[in-house]
């Protein structure tokens, strides 16, 4: 499985490289002296800053992979390897992508003191990330679960609603997980302290995100495996 895990990441090294040199490109831009001038400006965190373009490119990702022309899926079922080894390959590659951002977040404050990786921002990085797994496990829904029965044409009441609801759910909380950390990292980057930052920077709440992401990896990875299997 290793072996597929380290062929698939060769694949997508376009993808990987193009990400490293966007945000080398973003990091000489927000870095530079004439963005934000002024003392104030000047003790601006630009992880911030940054963090917002990791998850953009984390979106932009999913939602390109979910509308790919190209089933990687398909080519990785004709593999002699269990089917839940396949999903379980499929979320860890999204994972990496995920990864590789905070060693570049890593990086880059080794490189500049306007990036600090102070409490807060280590705190929003546990709350990211925690939603990033729920936001993976809620794209490979999409794909397992949305895409086929629209692909079928007729489908029966069951999985309409199934559907129905899927398609309501996922956009609702892609906007939910989109609005929520634009706002923490706004308040962070303005030191305030409001009720949405002591209410999502909890110890327990960030545990809780945390769980239901990897609960519903979990849950993604069995129901790839159920839907192929009775495909097959």
């Amino acid at each position: 499985m290793w072996k597929i895990l380290k062929s698939e990441m060769s694949y997508r090294l376009s993808t990987f490289v193009w990400m490293f040199l966007t945000s080398l490109v973003l990091y000489f831009f927000i870095t530079s002296p004439w963005i934000f001038r002024g003392s104030a400006h000047s003790k601006l965190n630009r992880g911030f800053f940054f963090l917002i373009y990791m998850l953009v490119v984390l979106v932009v990702y999913l939602i390109l992979k979910a509308w790919s022309r190209e089933n990687r899926d398909r080519q990785l079922k004709m593999l002699p390897i269990p089917l839940r080894s396949i999903g379980l390959i499929r979320f860890l590659l999204d994972i990496v992508l995920w990864l590789m951002l905070i060693a570049l977040l890593f990086l880059y404050s080794l490189m500049s003191v306007h990036f600090r990786l102070e409490k807060t921002m280590w705190l929003m990085l546990a709350l990211t990330s925690g939603s990033v797994l729920i936001v993976i496990a809620l794209a490979s829904f999409w794909r397992d679960l949305v895409l086929p029965v629209k692909n079928r044409g007729e489908n029966v009441p069951q999985d309409k609603v199934i559907v129905g609801g899927l398609n309501i759910l996922i956009p609702l909380f892609f906007n939910f997980f989109g609005l929520v950390h634009l706002m923490l990292i706004v308040h962070a980057l303005r030191k305030d302290n409001t009720v949405l930052s002591h209410l999502f920077y909890n110890s327990l709440v960030i545990l809780g995100v945390v769980s239901t992401g990897l609960i519903l990896a979990w849950a993604s990875i069995q129901i790839f495996g159920k839907q192929v299997s009775q495909v097959s």
